[in-house]
């Protein structure tokens, strides 16, 4: 039977529980990241929302032009490289509001993870 082991309890005991608080910080530090990377989720999903309106709007309008546009060169009142001009931006428009569309389902899809929803 040891006499003086004592001092290796002690010291044994000391480290089991500063292991204990470095776990507890390590736990605490999880925790507010994983509050991090869902705040910033939501706010990413709010701006893709935003945007998604946005290029919605902007790809009615251009539609409306196009729709003129067209109107305006059937009566000859307009060339064929200005009639392009707005074709082209139709088109970038409707380019635009795709993927402001898929930016937003995927960032709906991600708050829909952290909410524990099925993906599917």
């Amino acid at each position: 039977m040891p006499i003086f082991n004592g001092l290796q309890v002690r010291t044994a005991v000391s480290k089991a529980k500063i292991n204990y608080e470095i776990s507890k910080l390590s736990y605490d530090q999880t925790a507010l990241n994983l509050r991090k990377d869902i705040e910033q989720a939501f706010y990413d999903a709010r701006a893709a929302y935003k945007k998604f309106m946005a290029s919605k709007k902007s790809e009615e309008a251009a539609t409306l032009a196009f729709k003129f546009s067209t109107d305006r060169f059937n009566a000859g009142m307009l060339n064929a490289v200005d009639f392009a001009a707005t074709k082209n931006t139709l088109t970038l428009a409707q380019s635009n509001l795709l993927q402001a569309k898929y930016d937003y389902i995927f960032k709906s899809k991600l708050l829909d993870f952290y909410r524990g929803k099925p993906l599917y």
